[in-house]
């Protein structure tokens, strides 16, 4: 989805519920998943604003791995006495190909999309374990974007997290702009897991996702102007199928 970083324009009796810039109070905070017999943690509030990156390219990929029979899938987090979740859609990634400056957990190496008849939860697992507080100067952008089909070249919805040295935040860009996010947002280990009702990105049955992984580091001594970045797209060109 394209972002068209715009300030958003005042209206009277108070701050837009829709916004053109991903605003830090329409954001979602993460719980951080520990081990069980744990309580979860929050990180701290923020107050500038990420910027979501770009979507996927246009043209057509293989389906995904895809299996709506498959048996109920339970992870840390989950609602007690919510229906099981089911397995829609699994795009891996090629290992290792953010580019040489980009750590590990830049590295996207898996997109899951589960449905529990209301929800969907998508989980991105990146190639290292996700800094709590990304360090000063970094900065972590992590999409999803979800398509009608896989002949669209700019998506739909787009759920973003956004990480920087004061924490992580999650948003939901939506046809209309940024809207509060609808769900809950963890971060467990190489994982994030944005969890929203289907009827926020669309309430459809069959569509399409892609997924980007942007890193940025200021001030890297031996990089070129002292900045280092990476990015990494799944797939690769275009996007990919799910049904539930």
């Amino acid at each position: 989805m394209a972002v068209v970083l715009l300030l958003a324009a005042g209206c009277a009796g108070g701050t837009p519920a829709v916004s053109d810039t991903p605003r830090r109070d329409l954001a979602g905070t993460p719980a951080v998943l520990t081990p069980p017999g744990t309580a979860p943690t929050t990180s701290p509030t923020a107050t500038t604003p990420g910027t979501p990156g770009p979507a996927g390219s246009g043209g057509r990929s293989a389906p995904a791995t895809a299996s709506p029979a498959s048996p109920p899938v339970t992870a840390p987090g989950d609602r007690a006495g919510s229906p099981p979740y089911r397995v829609v859609a699994v795009l891996p990634d090629r290992g290792d190909d953010q580019g040489i400056d980009g750590p590990g957990y830049a590295d996207l190496r898996q997109v899951r999309v589960e449905d529990d008849g209301t929800h969907a939860r998508v989980t991105v697992t990146l190639g290292g374990a996700l800094p709590r507080s990304p360090a000063t100067r970094e900065s972590l952008g992590i999409g999803v974007d979800l398509y009608a089909s896989q002949r669209q070249t700019e998506s739909d919805y787009q759920l973003f997290a956004d990480g920087g040295p004061d924490g992580w935040f999650a948003y939901l860009q939506t046809p209309k702009g940024f809207v509060k996010y609808p769900g809950t947002f963890a971060l467990s280990g190489a994982t994030l897991v944005f969890t929203v009702p289907w009827s926020s990105i669309g309430n459809r049955t069959a569509g399409a996702f892609s997924a980007f992984a942007d890193w940025t580091q200021g001030g890297r001594p031996g990089t070129l102007g002292g900045n280092a970045s990476s990015h990494d797209d799944a797939p690769t060109l275009g996007s990919t199928a799910y049904a539930r």
